[in-house]
């Protein structure tokens, strides 16, 4: 989040609240993503997160966005993670299949080697809540969005 700091404006998205996000983001004219990582390593729970918000920005039509080459790459690895009616939206990606994939992931081994797979599980959960919670750059505190 501290890369944030120049930001005119920083959500925080999840699978969780994707909807939302999509909806705070859609529109506008440019946007950054930038995914947390994982102990200064890209892992690919968040690159698919970013994968899904690109692919639903994308399909609202609304705006068609140039994206760069991580951007374009998020996307085709969310395109390619699961079966294309449930990456394409068509039908709906069942919790436990997202948290499969969560599992490989650096995050995700993490956090199994601490004993929280359940909390795994539970991000998987798309669109769980509909709120965006929101980053203020200048006092680097969250409130709700």
């Amino acid at each position: 989040m501290a890369r944030c700091r120049d930001a005119e404006r920083a959500w925080i998205g999840a699978f969780v609240n994707v909807s939302a996000v999509v909806r705070k983001l859609a529109g506008a004219e440019r946007i950054h993503l930038l995914c947390a990582g994982t102990e200064g390593q890209m892992s690919d729970d968040d690159i698919l997160l970013a994968g899904l918000l690109v692919h639903r920005l994308q399909q609202r039509g609304d705006m068609m966005y140039k994206l760069n080459a991580q951007a374009a790459t998020a996307w085709e690895t969310w395109k390619h993670a699961f079966p294309l009616p449930q990456s394409l939206g068509a039908e709906e990606l069942p919790p436990e299949r997202l948290a499969a994939k969560l599992r490989d992931s650096l995050g995700g081994a993490n956090l199994m080697a601490i004993g929280l797979e359940e909390d795994i599980l539970a991000a998987a959960e798309i669109d769980r809540f509909d709120v965006v919670p929101e980053l203020d750059p200048k006092t680097m505190r969250i409130r709700r969005g």
